[in-house]
């Protein structure tokens, strides 16, 4: 059932109100990265590289890394990465819509420094800026978009030991209902809002699985009347290894598991399942087709309270 809030009972939040911590992290972030650290003429950023500075034997910050050492959630619709799916949607919760639908993901994380022992430039903390895009678009009412989520965060990730990651930060996530669904259905914006702090820790298991475990606090909630702060993520990831030498195909699957306290701690499953193909030269990015299917909250901010299930086919490029 979809509920509706006319626009003066969305509660407000108060422009003056203190600088966003989000700001906040990033400036100290870059105070940190500058203060003391003059580059010297050898370390100056190489040609298709990084910055940057050190002593000899200390610690080095590199500015603009590449890579990170907390890999998105496979399952996860809305993880960090680019991917259109094909949407067959069973128990309809979006009232006014179609069980046909095409899922669009983007965005990706930009390493904006690295803090590691001279010796170990994979080693030590780094600071990510991430930002994404997650949107379903009607395939029988003209491709209509029923709605979007912009998502952006600043988060620091780490290796811990040679198996277990780190990330700790800031996410915020703005949502909103779609243009033309709006105007076709009358359907009104909620203001769904979130902006929190996140804790997670990812472990791999042997050589082929992974499981991962975060939370997340909401200190501000545009419509705090509706939304509430708390919520936890879990998951498990499984990679297959090539069995040619060389050979860059692989076999994925994953389950991610969600639960929110503005939804009573419901649970929200997703699957995803396929093949796997790393680019060749190009670190971190690669290529994945397969299945995916989903039981839980429509997983578009503005429609939280609404439950569907869907089945669905997937091309992702993660980077």
């Amino acid at each position: 059932m979809v509920t509706e809030i006319a626009p003066q009972q969305v509660p407000r939040r108060t422009r003056a109100a203190a600088i966003s911590p989000l700001a906040v992290l990033a400036l100290l972030a870059l105070i940190v990265a500058t203060a003391g650290l003059p580059l010297r003429a050898q370390d100056a950023p190489k040609e298709g590289g990084a910055g940057t500075a050190g002593d000899e034997t200390g610690g080095k910050v590199t500015f603009f890394p590449s890579g990170t050492s907390y890999a998105p959630y496979a399952a996860s619709p809305q993880g960090l990465g680019f991917a259109m799916q094909l949407l067959t949607v069973r128990d309809i919760g979006v009232a006014d819509s179609s069980s046909q639908r095409m899922g669009l993901k983007m965005g990706g994380s930009l390493a904006l420094v690295r803090f590691h022992p001279r010796d170990r430039p994979d080693r030590g903390w780094q600071l990510e800026f991430e930002a994404g895009f997650y949107g379903q678009f009607d395939r029988q009412h003209s491709y209509d978009n029923i709605g979007w989520d912009g998502i952006y965060g600043l988060v620091a990730t780490a290796p811990v030991g040679e198996r277990t990651a780190v990330k700790v930060g800031i996410h915020h996530i703005s949502s909103h209902v779609g243009d033309e669904f709006a105007e076709r259905t009358g359907r009104r914006r909620i203001a769904y809002t979130r902006e929190e702090l996140v804790a997670a820790v990812s472990r791999a298991i042997g050589a082929r699985w992974r499981a991962y475990a975060e939370a997340g606090w909401a200190y501000d909630r545009r419509n705090p009347e509706l939304q509430r702060p708390g919520r936890v993520e879990a998951g498990a990831e499984l990679t297959t290894g090539g069995r040619a030498p060389g050979s860059r195909l692989r076999w994925f699957a994953g389950i991610d598991l969600e639960a929110m306290e503005e939804r009573d701690w419901q649970l929200d499953a997703s699957l995803a399942v396929g093949a796997l193909v790393r680019a060749a030269g190009d670190g971190d990015r690669r290529w994945r087709l397969g299945l995916v299917w989903r039981d839980g909250r429509v997983p578009i901010g503005e429609f939280f309270q609404d439950d569907e299930s869907y089945v669905g086919v997937s091309v992702w490029l993660d980077i």
